[in-house]
């Protein structure tokens, strides 16, 4: 069955919609990924600086406006990642259910990418977006992450160095995220047939954007205060 991913920001204009689009184009049709904010600006389309960040990795910005956060799309969602801690804590006030299928972007990032491929075995793609949360919640117990690493900085209605950090932050992050989905094929002889669990990019559903690799530098987002640290590329 299709799995959904939600993630949320505060006036869903900036943040999530950027996590969206970039997540949305790393993953198979059969993984909805939305958004929507804790005091959307409804009616507003994004951020004029975001969406020409996106359109320089070759991506639209997604299709419709801002969009109220609500107890339904909280419910229905198998995976939700939010900006900051606060609103992670909004989502889980709105719908105690959902405290183990929410983590923060960054967190999320954090907690996945130690994660081995046993673990993250042969699924399908959405398998996989449902089984995330009980693997990154059980990384919890071996990687403790700083607090004030966790959060994306809102650059909405700021400088451009903002949104661009914000950008960066959020690309980063979600190619973490988005690894632990759907692997990338090998590069080299290796890759000329694409596996099972790979779609080729002809294969898309239209409007679901290309695949895309991070075309910045890896940093560490976050790392842990105690425990494993990110080897250096």
């Amino acid at each position: 069955m299709p799995s959904q991913v939600l993630i949320v920001c505060a006036g869903n204009v900036c943040r999530s919609p950027v996590a969206q689009a970039l997540l949305d184009a790393r993953t198979a049709p059969t993984v909805t990924v939305t958004s929507a904010g804790t005091q959307a600006l409804v009616g507003r389309r994004i951020d004029d600086p975001m969406s020409a960040l996106l359109a320089s990795r070759g991506l639209t910005g997604p299709e419709g406006e801002a969009r109220q956060l609500s107890a339904p799309m909280i419910a229905s969602a198998d995976l939700i990642l939010t900006m900051t801690r606060s609103q992670r804590a909004s989502v889980v006030t709105i719908d105690p259910r959902a405290v183990h299928r929410t983590f923060t972007l960054l967190e999320a990032a954090a907690l996945v990418r130690g994660l081995s491929p046993a673990a993250l075995g042969s699924a399908s793609e959405s398998d996989r977006v449902k089984r995330l949360p009980r693997l990154a919640n059980a990384q919890r117990k071996q990687l403790a992450l700083s607090p004030t690493a966790l959060d994306v900085a809102d650059p909405h209605g700021r400088s451009k160095r903002r949104y661009r950090e914000a950008f960066t932050a959020i690309e980063i992050a979600v190619e973490e995220v988005a690894r632990a989905i759907h692997p990338l094929p090998p590069s080299g002889p290796e890759a000329a047939e694409p596996g099972p669990d790979v779609t080729p990019d002809r294969d898309r559903e239209p409007g679901r954007g290309r695949r895309w690799r991070m075309a910045v530098a890896p940093v560490p987002v976050p790392h842990a205060r105690h425990g494993r640290r990110r080897r250096p590329a």
